[in-house]
């Protein structure tokens, strides 16, 4: 926001020379100190002010935009940008791309693709204004050709979930019907929450208590079916190897056990986040920007050997990463449906949701995007996919949202669903006690007797 406050005050100069002491310049300056300190309601009741004693005077017009902009707030933008370039088309000619950025975050593609292709000549000078109308223009065609799906239905988790505060990195365990996510209350620290799912929605949130919440930053998390075996990112300064790493903790009597680090055939110096650990625990999914990669950030697998112990981790490959950034990948419960976000294939604009299904010989398909409206021409972050592949949970900051980043529900194209997969439940008993039994169990496939997935019971019994 700094910068923006640099370029509008430095395209004002005359202005501050001409009006120094108007009352408009006067109660501008105060919304520049209390934008300045972060207190956006007093800034934009006192930017309103300014444009009310002045109407010509550009330079609130531009600042009230750019934070309507900031706040995602574009239907109120747009029209301030109409009227400051009704008042100077030279000055407002750096903030057209804005514009064009606003209708196209509203869904409005066409008008979007409009102002760009009319650019004037001062316009497309612009070198930085030239490469986001670029990746914009792309972004348009992209959402032209491709309509809403009817399939697609997309709903807010309600106040029992969602908060003022952010919100983000779904997990959803099918078998319990419970909600796992992270809630930001400030920049400083992140916690573990669960909601569990009724018939009538949400029950409100509760902290996780655990030890898997004793690192002030976090990640998303990921279970084994059983749910007794939990895999997290975290930055955990004394037992890193890097930035963030990623951890793994077992719950053991009626509590996770402490996070032991994943070690150094997973973990580097980089930053190592996103866990999605397999249903049948033999491959970890992660996003990594360690060097040697396809883009920014990339996709990696590690994978189990038959002794147990994590081989070191690979890149994914081409088929999934781009020159872009991959992240937060989610492998379904099938074991061959990979989610993930993406800046590098084509898509609606910023970060998207794309589906990938792994073939016979290992390889991956080719992406699809996810579509509208799940895409947005504004950033996606984290996405998880329920057992029965159809129902699936994300993390956007949308028009609806209670305060940034926020949970939804979201109905998947027939397309871009993963495989039914149902879950085991039930006890495991003595049967002259009747006293619950701690066991491992293996699903076999009855065709070849292959591995389909492991699970244990706790010592109670319980699977």
């Amino acid at each position: 926001m700094g910068c923006c406050i640099f370029l509008l005050l430095g395209g004002c100069t005359m202005s501050f020379a001409q009006t120094n002491t108007s009352p408009a310049q006067k109660i501008y300056q105060k919304a520049l100190v209390a934008l300045d300190e972060q207190k956006t309601k007093d800034c934009i009741t006192l930017l309103q002010e300014a444009i009310q004693k002045d109407p010509q005077f550009i330079d609130p017009l531009l600042t009230l935009f750019q934070v309507y902009l900031d706040n995602k707030k574009y239907t109120l933008a747009i029209p301030l940008f109409d009227q400051a370039k009704k008042i100077d088309s030279i000055t407002t000619a750096p903030y057209v791309i804005k514009q064009a950025m606003a209708y196209a975050s509203l869904g409005d593609y066409g008008k979007a693709k409009n102002i760009i292709t009319s650019f004037s000549s001062t316009e497309k000078k612009n070198a930085t204004m030239a490469s986001k109308a670029q990746l914009t223009l792309e972004a348009c065609n992209f959402a032209l050709s491709h309509p809403s799906s009817p399939d697609i239905t997309i709903q807010n988790a309600g106040d029992s979930v969602n908060t003022e505060a952010a919100e983000y990195f779904p997990y959803f365990a099918s078998k319990d019907s419970i909600l796992y996510f992270m809630r930001r209350k400030n920049s400083r620290r992140e916690d573990f929450y669960t909601s569990h799912l009724l018939p009538n929605g949400f029950t409100k949130s509760i902290l996780l208590a655990d030890s898997i919440n004793d690192a002030d930053k976090k990640g998303s998390v990921s279970f084994l079916p059983d749910m007794q075996t939990l895999y997290f990112a975290a930055d955990y300064p004394e037992q890193g190897y890097g930035r963030y790493d990623i951890y793994k903790s077992v719950f053991q009597n009626h509590k996770w056990s402490a996070p032991k680090n994943l070690g150094y055939q997973i973990n580097t110096d980089y930053w190592d986040s996103a866990p999605s650990i397999s249903p049948d625990g033999k491959a970890l999914y992660f996003a990594s920007n360690r060097p040697g990669g396809y883009g920014g950030i990339d996709l990696y697998v590690a994978y189990k050997n038959d002794q147990g112990v994590w081989e070191e981790a690979s890149n994914v490959g081409e088929q999934i990463n781009t020159a872009g950034d991959e992240q937060t990948p989610f492998i379904h419960a099938d074991n061959q449906t990979l989610y993930f976000s993406s800046t590098g294939w084509p898509g609606f604009g910023g970060a998207d949701f794309y589906v990938s299904r792994k073939k016979i010989d290992g390889t991956w398909s080719k992406p699809i995007n996810l579509g509208s409206p799940i895409n947005t021409f504004d950033n996606e972050g984290s996405i998880a996919v329920a057992n029965n592949g159809k129902d699936a949970y994300i993390a956007s900051d949308r028009s609806d949202s209670r305060g940034g980043l926020d949970i939804y529900k979201i109905t998947l194209s027939k397309e871009t669903q993963g495989n039914i997969k149902w879950y085991v439940s039930g006890e495991i008993r003595d049967a002259q006690t009747k006293k619950g039994i701690s066991s491992d169990i293996e699903i076999l496939d009855a065709s070849d007797h292959s591995s389909i997935f492991k699970l244990g019971a706790d010592t109670t019994g319980q699977l």
